[in-house]
């Protein structure tokens, strides 16, 4: 699951009045069994124009265990200083434990 908090739309003429973040987002799974390595990468984009990107990175490891679910840290980033433009924002994660990959995306709007 991924969430655009802490709501659905972002004003970028706010950016730079609410200090330096302008959006933040987190991702979130619950995990029954897979075991071993965790990384994750996310990218943000606008149509074909990407405007956050986080290569695949190593945060540790787990174990799993029945109805876990792991928070997976928050990302803030300022908008305003990449190439974002007014309208809806694709976020897309991908989280892989061991051998096992999730997915998400959700879509925020900037303003």
């Amino acid at each position: 699951m991924v969430i655009g908090l802490p709501i659905q739309n972002r004003a970028l003429s706010d950016c730079n009045k609410k200090g330096d973040y302008c959006g933040q987002y987190y991702r979130t799974f619950e995990d029954d069994s897979a075991s071993g390595d965790v990384t994750v990468a996310l990218k943000v984009k606008q149509r074909s124009t990407t405007i956050q990107s986080i290569p695949p990175t190593l945060i540790g490891s787990l174990t799993g265990a029945p109805v876990s679910i792991y928070a997976i840290d928050c990302y803030c980033v300022n908008f305003k200083k990449t190439a974002a433009v007014v309208g809806p924002a694709t976020i897309a994660v991908t989280t892989t434990v061991g051998s096992t990959t999730i997915t998400g995306k959700a879509t925020i709007n900037l303003e």
